[in-house]
């Protein structure tokens, strides 16, 4: 499933920011 770079780039931001709290909860968690 691969387009053309059409909407790659606001694809990937999407993705890091739905993925990045919880990695940072993960993160955290193994922290603290």
């Amino acid at each position: 499933m691969r387009h053309p770079a059409r909407g790659q780039r606001s694809q990937a931001l999407i993705e890091f920011a739905l993925v990045s709290p919880v990695l940072l909860l993960l993160l955290f968690g193994i922290v603290a």
